[in-house]
């Protein structure tokens, strides 16, 4: 297989469409890949053809043996989309891109995206950082419901119905002691007399 100009040119994060009759066998792409960079590529197949996806990389005007590809994808059955995920080329060049028609025909479309890996250490960072914020934002609610918890009311004795009768009696009795030890009663006529009286001054009967 040889390559020259006359092929079609792909770009990065573009997409080219193309198709294939039944007499037909394979269709050329052209694009630069750069080795600092990881691409994708996918070809979405129609449901009437079994289409296959190469990738070469090539000098203008030279040449390959069939296997000398440097990724492929070549998935058996009608309507199985081909992908190539995850290439770094080895050196910033021209690269082939070959869509092989394998049975059937139909329209194809074929994509290349640039992919930009996540760094391990990266994914670490984010995860430390999720820890901390879930972390400092425990520590805030903990500290603002300290802060804000509602007082206890004291305490206070139930007064039942028994205990408010038993402290009426209590006074009453302690009223009839305080009026009894401050004056005598005669025995005569029941008048009540101070206490320092030796005779009733109702009736004058002795004390």
């Amino acid at each position: 297989m040889e390559w020259e100009f006359s092929s079609d040119y792909l770009y990065v994060d573009d997409s080219v469409y193309g198709s294939f009759d039944s007499y037909e066998y394979m269709e050329l792409y052209v694009v630069y890949l750069n080795r600092s960079t990881t691409y994708s590529f996918t070809l979405k197949t129609p449901s009437t053809g079994d289409f296959d996806l190469y990738l070469y990389c090539l000098s203008n005007g030279g040449a390959t043996g069939s296997s000398g590809y440097s990724r492929c994808s070549v998935a058996c059955g009608s309507g199985i989309d081909e992908s190539i995920s995850n290439f770094k080329p080895s050196a910033s060049d021209k690269y082939v891109i070959i869509v092989v028609r394998s049975s059937g025909s139909g329209s194809f479309t074929l994509s290349i995206k640039e992919v930009f890996p996540i760094d391990p250490f990266t994914i670490v960072l984010v995860i430390i950082g999720i820890l901390s914020t879930i972390g400092i934002t425990a520590r805030v609610y903990i500290k603002y419901r300290r802060q804000h918890r509602p007082t206890q009311p004291p305490k206070v004795d139930p007064v039942t119905p028994q205990a408010v009768d038993l402290q009426s009696q209590k006074a009453e009795h302690l009223k009839i002691m305080q009026n009894s030890t401050q004056s005598i009663i005669c025995n005569h006529c029941q008048s009540k007399n101070d206490i320092d009286k030796r005779f009733c001054s109702n009736c004058g009967a002795e004390l």
